[in-house]
């Protein structure tokens, strides 16, 4: 398959596809690389809405000028200081919680059976397979039901690491 064409499939919303198909071709999946930064308030009604949620993330600070896969839920691998973790990133604008129309692309990755402090190192997401689109919950409990089962399928697709 050609760069082009598998350009015009990103474009046209075919994450599972032409993330498949960047790794056939090139060998490896899409990654991605980033220093963790503390939750930033933008545009958020609530004041700390992952407190709602239970569910730890580390939010990616990326180049606004790379070219980033398409707004979803993701089965990634994480990267940090030599060690590999199996996890789950969203890519997109929070819209359960964030109102604006236009609010900034946020990349937030759950790392599966981890718990520590990373703020501040350099984290690199390897994108392993397209789970999902990015949706807007009606409540809490309902994005909390979701990322679970999230979770549940990215344990499935991502082989355990020794």
């Amino acid at each position: 398959m050609s760069f082009n064409r598998l350009q015009k499939m990103v474009n046209l919303s075919h994450p599972a596809r032409s993330a498949g198909c960047f790794q056939k071709r090139c060998g490896f999946s899409c990654r991605l690389t980033g220093k963790i930064l503390r939750y930033q308030r933008q545009n958020c009604p609530r004041r700390r809405p992952w407190r709602l949620i239970g569910i730890p993330t580390t939010n990616l600070e990326y180049d606004p000028q790379r070219l980033l896969p398409l707004p979803g839920i993701y089965a990634t691998f994480a990267h940090h200081a030599g060690r590999i973790f199996p996890a789950v990133t969203n890519i997109g604008t929070n819209p359960t919680f964030i109102t604006a129309p236009m609010a900034n692309l946020r990349v937030e990755s759950h790392l599966l059976d981890f718990s520590g402090d990373l703020y501040g190192s350099e984290q690199h997401l390897d994108f392993v397979k397209f789970i999902r689109p990015e949706a807007k919950f009606n409540s809490v409990d309902d994005l909390i039901s979701r990322i679970r089962e999230d979770i549940a399928i990215a344990r499935q697709l991502l082989p355990p690491i020794q």
